[in-house]
């Protein structure tokens, strides 16, 4: 079984595995603590041992819908009246405006996330940033980005690296959205399964929502080193309370023949989960080639 992840907006699976795996169909509550933020609005600016994390608000369906009636253009743009003047490049605003509303609202808040991330590492980068092949953002050299979101939040992380071996991934999950218990051994490993519920405080379902968050940073950080799918059992992650994670790689490093140093943390924010990763490439390791990448079969994936 290969990475996957669920989306707010109910927009589909990432397709990263003909078999995705999604933890609700339900829509998650927003946190009351994100919800006095302004649509748009910094719900969170901190550093990270990976990079600077920010965290935008994103608008509900029917704030979007609302605010896209006032729209001159009609019913399927959003509207200037919710997005901050001038933060968007103008190559990704007419982006945008290739996009459905829902996934207007996806884009608009991960870009300005990782706009404002930029800001806070001091780095100035007046181009755009477009999706890559991946779906992920295309980030000039010296600097490693990674996007999420999910009901009421997007997350962008940057870390300002010279280091072209490495890559970072950030992910962000309802904590009010707890996995079913059925798909837990098709995200765990068998020697994952029976720590499961013992992180202080949590119960089975929400650690198992925890664990999903952490691999599908994990996914993001090592998908740009190993260019092939990785499978859910090849990477073991136990969370600890402090927000440390205790992780082994060696089966990814054996199915990709490299060898890497990979980290991961956690922390739970305003009733979200936000995860952390960063994966680099061993001096003398070599990734796979894009001729490899595309014998196995690309899986795209919208970051």
């Amino acid at each position: 079984m290969t990475f996957s992840s669920s989306a707010g907006y109910a927009s589909a699976p990432l397709r990263r595995t003909q078999f995705p795996v999604s933890l609700a169909n339900s829509r998650a509550a927003v946190s009351p603590l994100v919800d006095a933020v302004a649509a748009f609005g910094t719900a969170l600016d901190e550093p990270t041992p990976h990079g600077t994390c920010v965290a935008v608000r994103l608008p509900d369906r029917e704030e979007a819908q609302s605010c896209a009636l006032d729209a001159e253009c009609g019913d399927t743009l959003l509207s200037s009246l919710l997005l901050p003047a001038g933060e968007l490049h103008l190559d990704e605003e007419s982006h945008l405006r290739s996009l459905q509303l829902p996934r207007q609202v996806l884009f608009a808040g991960g870009r300005l996330a990782l706009r404002r991330a930029l800001q806070s590492l001091a780095v100035a980068h007046a181009g755009p940033v477009l999706p890559d092949e991946h779906g992920a953002p295309a980030l000039p050299d010296g600097l490693l980005g990674s996007i999420s979101h999910t009901d009421g939040l997007a997350v962008a992380l940057v870390s300002n690296s010279p280091d072209a071996r490495a890559a970072v991934g950030v992910d962000v999950e309802s904590a009010s959205r707890p996995a079913s218990l059925r798909i837990a051994p098709r995200i765990l490993a068998p020697k994952e399964l029976p720590s499961l519920g013992r992180l202080a405080g949590m119960s089975e379902h929400t650690e198992l929502t925890l664990r999903f968050s952490l691999k599908e940073a994990l996914y993001k950080a090592l998908h740009p080193l190993v260019l092939r799918p990785i499978r859910w059992h090849s990477v073991v992650a136990h969370p600890a309370a402090d927000g440390s994670c205790t992780l082994d790689w060696s089966e990814l490093e054996r199915q990709a023949g490299i060898t890497m140093h990979v980290e991961a943390r956690w922390r739970e924010h305003a009733g979200y989960f936000i995860t952390t990763a960063r994966a680099r490439l061993e001096r003398g390791s070599g990734a796979l080639t894009p001729g490899e990448h595309e014998a196995e079969g690309p899986r795209r994936a919208r970051w």
